[in-house]
C-alpha cells in the first residue's frame, strides 16, 4: 500500500536525504499459467548476508529469454527459492489455489524471519509484511483506517505526552479517549488546510487554533500497552512474521497527529515495528552508546535518548556535534502494511510525516527465542 508522494516533505537539507536506505524487501505477486510467484525485491542487503543463506544445494539454471540469469538455492527451511545473480530479487514459486494460500503465507514469513536472523544486527525493511492484517486491510470491517472504527470503541482514560520529550515543558496528562480522538481528527483537518489551502489555514490558526499546530503542546499517545488498553483490538493483530509468542515481551501502541517525534534513542529489546495508518519516518546512526557525537543526555531516566535535535538541518546539527556528519546513517519511509526490524541498541529517530493520523504497534521482544 502506498501513499500520495505529493503528502510527504521533502527537505533536501535534512540528515536523512544524506542517510543510505535501509535494507528492504518487498514481496509482488505474478500470475503465470497456473501458478504464483513471487518476486521478492531485495535492495541494499550486503551480499555476505544474501551468501549466508544455505547455498549447498544450488545449481544454475538456463534462463528463459528476456530473464535475468538466476540460480535456484534453499532457504534455512528447504523451501525453494530462485535469487538473481544481481542479488536484487529473490523468487518463491507459490501455488495459486486458496487452499495453500495459508502455505505460501507461511513460506513468505520463514523468508522474511531469516533474513531478519542473518541480519540482527542491521534494520530491515519488510514492504507489506502485513497487508494481510485485518486492522490494515482498507476493506475489512474492522480496520483501523477509518474514524468511524476508532469512534465506535468504548471510552476509557488514556495517558498521552504533550511537547517534545527532550523540552523541559514536557509533560503527560490524562483524558478521554473521545477527547482524544477529536484532538486528532482536528489535527488532520489543519494538517489538511496546511497543506492545500495555505491562505485558509493562516486565518485558521488565527482563530485560535495554533496550539493543536505548535510542535511543543503535540500530544502523543506513546508507548501504550496495547493488551491493557484496547483489548478488544488484539484480534486485529497477528505476531509479525509469525514469530513465536513467548518471544514477545510487550505490544507497545503508538497514535499521534502529524509531526509527533521519538528523539534519537536505543532500546533494549529487539524490536518489530508495525506500522497500521498514515506513514513514519526513520534514520538510523550506527554508534556505540559511547559515541561522544551522540551527545547522549545525563538524565538518569534518559541515558538511552540523545540530545540532538534530528528535525534540524544537518549544518545545526553538525554544529551542535561535530563529526556528526560522518557517523554512517540509514534512512526509510514505513507504510501501512509495512514491518521494521529495529536491533536492540541500535539508535533511532522516528517521525510521523503524513497528514493523518499515524497509528503503529510496536513487537518488542527476544530475537533469540523467537525463530
Amino acid at each position: 500500500m502506498s501513499l500520495p508522494h505529493t503528502r510527504i516533505l521533502r527537505q533536501w537539507d535534512r540528515v536523512w536525504h544524506h542517510a543510505r536506505a535501509v535494507p528492504t524487501l518487498e514481496l509482488c505477486y505474478l500470475r503465470k499459467d497456473s501458478d504464483y510467484k513471487a518476486i521478492c525485491g531485495v535492495n541494499g542487503i550486503d551480499s555476505a548476508v544474501m551468501q549466508s543463506l544455505d547455498l549447498s544445494s544450488c545449481h544454475s539454471s538456463q534462463p528463459s529469454k528476456g530473464e535475468y540469469p538466476s540460480q535456484s538455492i534453499c532457504g534455512p527451511s528447504s523451501f525453494p527459492l530462485k535469487r538473481d545473480l544481481n542479488g536484487h530479487n529473490i523468487h518463491l514459486q507459490f501455488q495459486e489455489d486458496s487452499a495453500s494460500s495459508q502455505q505460501n503465507l507461511e513460506k513468505e514469513h520463514q523468508l522474511l524471519r531469516a533474513l531478519v536472523a542473518v541480519s540482527q544486527d542491521t534494520p530491515l525493511l519488510c514492504k507489506g509484511a502485513i497487508d494481510s492484517w485485518p486492522c490494515v486491510r482498507p476493506n475489512h470491517p474492522r480496520n483501523w483506517q477509518t474514524v468511524d472504527n476508532w469512534m465506535s470503541l468504548s471510552d476509557r482514560i488514556v495517558t498521552v505526552e504533550c511537547g517534545s520529550y527532550m523540552n523541559s515543558s514536557f509533560s503527560r496528562k490524562s483524558l478521554n479517549w473521545s477527547e482524544f480522538l477529536h484532538y486528532l481528527v482536528e489535527c488532520e483537518r489543519e494538517e489538511e488546510i496546511s497543506s492545500y489551502e495555505k491562505k485558509e489555514q493562516d486565518n485558521y490558526v488565527n482563530a485560535g487554533s495554533q496550539t493543536r499546530l505548535d510542535k511543543n503542546t503535540r500530544m502523543y499517545l506513546a508507548q501504550q500497552d496495547i493488551t491493557a488498553l484496547f483489548p478488544e483490538l488484539l484480534c486485529d493483530l497477528r505476531a509479525p512474521l509469525q514469530i513465536k509468542e513467548e518471544s514477545i515481551y510487550e505490544r507497545l501502541l503508538w497514535i499521534g497527529p502529524n509531526h509527533t517525534v521519538s528523539p534519537l534513542h536505543r532500546d533494549p529489546l529487539d524490536n518489530l515495528f508495525c506500522q497500521i495508518r498514515s506513514a513514519k519516518r526513520f534514520v538510523f546512526v550506527k554508534a556505540s552508546h559511547r559515541d561522544p557525537r551522540l551527545r547522549v543526555s545525563n538524565h538518569p531516566r534518559r541515558r538511552n535518548t540523545s540530545l540532538l535535535d534530528l528535525t534540524t538541518s544537518l549544518a545545526e546539527i553538525e554544529h551542535a556535534s561535530p563529526g556528526f556528519k560522518d557517523l554512517p546513517c540509514y534512512s526509510t519511509i514505513v507504510c501501512p502494511g509495512d514491518v521494521l526490524f529495529i536491533p536492540r541498541n541500535y539508535w533511532h529517530f522516528v517521525e510521523a510525516i503524513n497528514t493523518d493520523f499515524s497509528c503503529s504497534v510496536s513487537y518488542m521482544f527476544d530475537l533469540s527465542r523467537a525463530l
